[in-house]
C-alpha cells in the first residue's frame, strides 16, 4: 500500500502543503510582530513631539501638571535637565512613578510593571535643555495570537480535504498505468496485437503509452520477422537435404549400381552441399549484419578501378552473357573492399541468372555531386512493378521456381541492402517488364561516422 506511486505522490503533495502552511504562518507571525513594533514606535516619537509642543506653550509651570493624553500612550512627561525635574506630566493611569527617572537614560528603553504588563519608553531631549518621554506599553500580540489559532483550526480541515483531492487526482492521473500493467500482463509471445492506444491530452503518460504501442508494433514485426526467417531458412534446407538423402538412399539401394551411377549420384550430392554450404553462409552474413557484430570500415578508394578489377574476376561467370564495364579511374567513394566486393558479386550474379543467354550485363561508375553512383543493369526479362517493394526481403524471389532451379535462395539482394545501409548509401530499382533491370546504388565520398563490429 504505501510502496504506490498514488499513496506517496499524496503524502508528498500534503507534506508540501502542510510545510508551505508552517512557513506561511512564520511569515505572517514576524510581519504582525514588527508591524505592531513599528507601530509603536511611531506612537512613541509623535508622544515626544506633542511633549515638546506642550511644553513649549506659555504659562507652563514647573511643577508637574496634568494634562489630557492622546490615545495609545500610557503617559508623557518632560523633564529638566540635568536635574532630571518633572515640569510636565500626563499620566492618566498613574504609571510614571514605576519609571524611574535617570539623568543617563538611553534613548530607549524597556521596563516592566508591577501588574505585568511591558513599557516601552521613548526620549528624546528638547530645545532649553529639556528631555521629553514617552511611554506605551508593548502589545501583547492578541491579534497575532488570534490569527494563528484560527490558522491552526482551520489546518486539520484543510489538510484532510487536500489529502482527498490529492488521492483522487493523483488516482486519476495514474489510471491509465493500470491499463498499461494489464496490457503487459496479458500479452504472450505468439500474440502481440493488442495496444493501449490511450486518448487524452498528449502528456506524460500519454508519451509513454504511444512509447509502449510503438515497441509492441516493432516487436510484433521482429517475431513476424523471425518466424518467417526460421520457415524460409527451414524450407530451403529442407529441399537440398532431401536432394541428398534420396540419392543417397538409391546408390544404397541399388547394389549393382555402377561407377558412373555413383559418381553420378555424388555430383548431385556435391552440388546440393556447395548450395546448403553457401546458403549457410549467407545465413550467417545475415545474421551477424544483425547482431551488429561486422566490421566496416570504409577507406577512400576509386570507385572506377576497383570495380573494374572486380568486373575481371566474375567475367568468367558470364557464360554466354556479355559483361560490359564502363568504369572510368577518378570516381572516389568511401568503400570497404572486401563488402564491396560481396555487393558487385551478389548483384552480377543476381543479373546473369535472370538474364538469358546473349543479353549482356553492363557496370557504369559516374560522379554525382558528392556522392560515387554504381549502376548494374541487364537486358533480361524484367520485373513487374509490384515486386518492387519488396525485393530486398529475405527470402522473396520473384518467381520462386525458377529462382530455385538456378540456385539462388533470396538472400543475396538482402545482403546488397545491409552493406549499403552499412556505408550509409542508397539502393534503387527500375525494371520494366522485357526491358530489363538496373540497380542504380550511391555511395558517401567521406566516411560514415559509424562503424558496424564483428566479434
Amino acid at each position: 500500500m504505501w510502496q504506490t506511486i498514488r499513496v506517496r505522490l499524496t503524502l508528498w503533495f500534503v507534506g508540501l502543503l502542510l510545510l508551505l502552511l508552517l512557513v506561511f504562518a512564520g511569515i505572517i507571525a514576524l510581519a504582525e510582530a514588527r508591524n505592531e513594533g513599528a507601530e509603536l514606535e511611531e506612537t512613541l516619537r509623535a508622544g515626544v513631539q506633542w511633549g515638546s509642543a506642550m511644553a513649549e506653550r506659555p504659562g507652563t509651570s514647573a511643577s508637574p501638571a496634568p494634562v489630557s493624553l492622546p490615545d495609545e500612550l500610557l503617559f508623557v512627561r518632560v523633564l529638566s535637565h540635568p536635574t532630571g525635574s518633572v515640569r510636565l506630566l500626563a499620566d492618566p493611569e498613574q504609571i510614571a512613578p514605576q519609571v524611574p527617572v535617570v539623568a543617563a537614560a538611553p534613548t530607549w528603553r524597556t521596563i516592566h510593571l508591577f501588574d505585568g504588563r511591558t513599557v516601552r519608553v521613548y526620549r528624546q531631549a528638547i530645545r532649553r535643555g529639556q528631555i521629553v518621554e514617552a511611554a506605551g506599553a508593548v502589545p501583547d500580540h492578541q491579534e497575532l495570537i488570534r490569527i494563528l489559532t484560527s490558522m491552526a483550526l482551520a489546518t486539520p480541515p484543510t489538510l484532510a480535504a487536500a489529502l482527498l483531492t490529492a488521492f483522487f487526482l493523483a488516482d486519476r492521473a495514474l489510471r491509465p498505468m493500470g491499463r498499461i500493467t494489464a496490457l503487459a500482463r496479458g500479452l504472450g509471445a505468439g500474440d502481440l496485437s493488442r495496444r493501449i492506444a490511450l486518448d487524452g491530452p498528449r502528456d506524460e503518460i500519454k508519451q509513454l503509452a504511444d512509447t509502449f504501442d510503438g515497441m509492441l508494433a516493432r516487436l510484433e514485426q521482429s517475431f513476424a520477422a523471425q518466424q518467417r526467417f526460421v520457415g524460409d531458412a527451414s524450407h530451403e534446407l529442407r529441399t537440398p537435404l532431401t536432394i541428398m538423402r534420396g540419392h543417397a538412399e538409391l546408390a544404397l539401394a541399388d547394389a549393382g549400381a555402377s561407377t558412373g551411377e555413383l559418381r553420378d549420384c555424388l555430383g548431385i550430392v556435391s552440388s546440393e552441399l556447395r548450395r546448403l554450404s553457401r546458403l549457410a553462409e549467407e545465413l550467417l552474413t545475415l545474421q551477424r549484419a544483425d547482431a551488429g557484430t561486422h566490421d566496416v570500415c570504409p577507406e577512400e578508394l576509386d570507385l572506377g578501378a576497383l570495380t573494374a578489377e572486380i568486373a575481371g574476376d566474375l567475367t568468367a561467370l558470364a557464360g554466354d552473357r556479355s559483361l560490359v564495364c564502363a568504369c572510368p579511374a577518378g570516381v572516389s567513394a568511401c568503400v570497404d573492399p572486401a563488402w564491396f566486393r560481396q555487393l558487385l558479386i551478389n548483384l552480377v550474379e543476381n543479373a546473369f541468372r535472370h538474364t538469358a543467354p546473349g543479353g549482356t550485363v553492363t557496370l557504369r561508375v559516374r560522379r554525382d555531386g558528392t556522392n560515387a553512383m554504381l549502376e548494374v543493369e541487364d537486358t533480361g526479362a524484367g520485373i513487374a512493378a509490384e515486386h518492387l517493394p519488396r525485393l530486398f526481403e529475405r527470402f522473396y524471389r520473384v518467381d520462386p521456381d525458377r529462382s530455385r532451379a538456378r540456385g539462388g535462395a533470396g538472400l543475396g539482394l538482402a545482403i546488397v541492402a545491409w552493406i549499403v545501409e552499412a556505408h550509409h548509401g542508397t539502393i534503387q530499382v527500375t525494371s520494366e517488364p522485357g526491358a530489363g533491370t538496373c540497380f542504380t546504388l550511391a555511395f558517401p565520398s567521406e566516411p560514415p561516422v559509424r562503424t558496424m563490429r564483428r566479434e
